[in-house]
């Protein structure tokens, strides 16, 4: 007997508010897309390896998405795994409504005021990144990660391959500990150096612009460290911002 019974609803909510397909959680929690299929049409007995894993891929405790009960067979079971602690990644929805108790932060930069990604933003961009082409943004955090863009890839923005690449930002969220990833593209070499040097420190500001692609082929796009299929958008660093952290909000200015 399984010590464990996903909850269907749980999961398929779990599922969609992160935005990913049935397909796209069985491979990244490496179980078969049938599996899924199953757990989400009823109340189904697991394992307590196959609810770790899809409880790391939803970013949610293994109490969110199922039950728990010792096993009858068993002599001793052991307990479900204790609740993450404050810091680690949860789900966009909750990001967001963390952040909307947060200040709203501006810069002025070149005499136009630019808008923090914050969450909610983020959440924006997704949702119409169409309609929100060419918009402009400015984000703070460290550059957690980097890679290199293949040749497809960096065509799409524009750039050569070896000189542009793309970089894991994270961005703190409320006072939790908890934090925004965001993905930052570079087109040249010069910027691409400038975010490799900038990982030396804690915190960087950038200021970047959101660029979308029409038309795409299947399987088109950029590739992202919080997606597994590439993305028909991207935010594109125009400059780093040399501004120093402080405390507080309301408008600040750079050059």
């Amino acid at each position: 007997m399984s010590d464990w019974t996903i909850n269907s609803a749980a999961l398929r909510s779990f599922r969609v508010a992160k935005m990913l397909d049935q397909t796209q959680l069985a491979r990244a929690a490496k179980v078969s897309v049938r599996t899924i299929r199953l757990l989400e049409a009823s109340d189904r007995g697991v394992s307590a390896s196959t609810v770790e894993r899809l409880a790391g891929v939803l970013e949610r405790k293994p109490t969110d998405i199922a039950t728990f009960k010792a096993s009858p067979r068993r002599g001793k079971s052991l307990p479900p795994p204790p609740a993450r602690a404050a810091g680690e990644r949860i789900r966009m929805s909750d990001l967001v409504a963390i952040g909307e108790s947060e200040p709203n932060e501006t810069l002025v930069v070149d005499g136009e005021t630019i808008t923090k990604v914050t969450p909610l933003q983020y959440q924006h961009c997704y949702t119409a990144f169409l309609a929100r082409d060419g918009e402009l943004y400015w984000i703070e955090g460290a550059i957690t990660d980097e890679r290199g863009l293949p040749p497809n890839e960096a065509a799409l923005l524009g750039a050569v391959s070896g000189e542009c690449g793309r970089f894991e930002v994270t961005c703190p969220v409320g006072r939790g500990g908890h934090t925004l990833v965001v993905t930052a593209h570079t087109r040249s070499g010069a910027l691409t150096v400038a975010m490799q040097k900038a990982r030396r420190q804690s915190s960087v500001r950038m200021l970047v612009r959101l660029v979308a692609f029409r038309d795409l082929a299947q399987g088109a796009g950029l590739t992202c460290f919080a997606r597994e299929r590439p993305a028909p958008w991207t935010l594109v660093v125009e400059r780093m911002i040399d501004v120093p952290p402080r405390a507080g909000s309301g408008t600040k200015k750079t050059r």
